[in-house]
């Protein structure tokens, strides 16, 4: 894997840097667990480290790099489309792919809505009841 260029100089001064701009709790947390991995190249189910010559193969709970990996060539394709004839837009003017994307967003809502409504959430002694 190709490893991004990173914004911070070292490993101390990225951790730094989190730790005041975005989660101070999560860093103490890790230094006080001894882990020290820093995200850089990704892809796939794995990860290397910013700063070592470490892989990972990421076990996080993340429901996108479970079902697609990280970096999935066809949604990077599928994005890289768009942006040769889409940008950002505009919140001032009508755009129609702006309203394509709320009724998208949308719709997922009214089935997420649905979903929890009928199917209630699932527990594990919901999971374990036998039906007759």
């Amino acid at each position: 894997m190709t490893a991004p260029p990173q914004p911070y100089d070292d490993r101390e001064a990225t951790f730094e840097a989190f730790g005041h701009h975005v989660n101070a709790g999560k860093v103490a947390m890790y230094r006080q667990l001894g882990l020290d991995a820093v995200i850089g190249a990704r892809s796939g189910s794995t990860f290397d480290d910013a700063w070592a010559d470490q892989s990972f193969i990421n076990c996080h709970c993340n429901g996108g790099v479970f079902n697609l990996g990280h970096r999935h060539p066809r949604i990077v394709a599928a994005l890289r489309n768009a942006l040769d004839s889409l940008d950002i837009g505009n919140h001032h003017l009508v755009s129609g792919w702006r309203a394509n994307l709320a009724e998208r967003r949308a719709i997922i809502r009214e089935v997420l809505d649905w979903l929890d409504r009928y199917l209630g959430p699932v527990t594990t002694s919901a999971a374990g009841a036998k039906t007759d």
